[in-house]
């Protein structure tokens, strides 16, 4: 009997630490930069944000956002605002109730026409 107390309470505190940390990541400015430093390391460079306030779950704003794929793709926007339902992302939905983006510019490398 007594193995499946400690089981239980090994589970409970699982548990506690699993929402605290989530809490942390979604509800808080740390966990925003936190993620936002591990998606621009997993994207080998391809993504660059300068600043970020604000928290994952939203509302946020990204400053300096630069995305250059490396073959002619480069998007740079000054400023993004968005505020966003993060609880829909569950269901594969992406459901914005507030977007505002300011100085978008889009580069790319000319392509050459074949004739």
């Amino acid at each position: 009997m007594k193995w499946i107390k400690r089981i239980a309470v090994a589970a409970v505190a699982l548990l506690l630490v699993a929402t605290l940390a989530s809490w942390w990541l979604l509800g808080t400015a740390p966990g925003l930069r936190f993620a936002l430093a591990r998606a621009q390391s997993l994207s080998g460079g391809t993504l660059q944000v300068q600043q970020a306030q604000g928290r994952l779950a939203g509302p946020l704003q990204l400053s300096g956002v630069r995305y250059d794929d490396g073959h002619g793709t480069v998007v740079d926007l000054a400023t993004v605002r968005l505020d966003l339902r993060f609880w829909s992302l569950l269901g594969k939905r992406v459901h914005l109730t507030a977007l505002d983006v300011d100085g978008a510019r889009r580069g790319g490398v000319a392509r050459r026409q074949h004739r």
